[in-house]
Formats: C-alpha cells, sequence, structure tokens
C-alpha cells in the first residue's frame, strides 16, 4: 500500500472531489474516483487536504486510467506538470 493523503481535485470544467493519493512519488500520484477524467485533462490538487492545515496546491495531468474490476470506480495515474 502507498502513502495515502487526503486531496481534493478539481477540474477545470468545475467538478470537484474530495478523496486520497494511493502511490505518491516524485512525479505524480495514483488516485482512485468515481469521477470521470479523460487522459490528458488537466486538474488542480491540493494535496495534503485539510480544511484548517498547511496544503500544497499544484496542476497536475491525467496520464492513466483503469476501471476497476467488479466496481464503477477507475484508478487514475496523476503527473505533476512543471
Amino acid at each position: 500500500m502507498g502513502l495515502q493523503l487526503p486531496a481534493r481535485v478539481r477540474s477545470f470544467r468545475g467538478a470537484e472531489e474530495f478523496t486520497r493519493t494511493e502511490n505518491v512519488s516524485r512525479g505524480g500520484f495514483c488516485l482512485i474516483s468515481n469521477r470521470e477524467y479523460e487522459v490528458g485533462e488537466v486538474v488542480l490538487v491540493i494535496c495534503p487536504f485539510e480544511k484548517t492545515g498547511h496544503h500544497i496546491e499544484i496542476r497536475a495531468a491525467v496520464v492513466r486510467r483503469q476501471a476497476m474490476q467488479g466496481t464503477e470506480r477507475t484508478i487514475y495515474g496523476v503527473s505533476y506538470e512543471r
């Protein structure tokens, strides 16, 4: 199991969700979502997200998506934008 941090993900179409990271690395992270993101879509990620705490806000691009068997959820690979 990778590093799990609370995160808020906002698409530039206005959709927003609260989720958690599944596997954080220097280049990006994975997240599991019920929402639909397209490969290449840029999102705004606030992580770790705490209503009263300090957090990092960064733009990231969806680079991979894979349906999770037996669920309506999708796992996404996200790469930080420079």
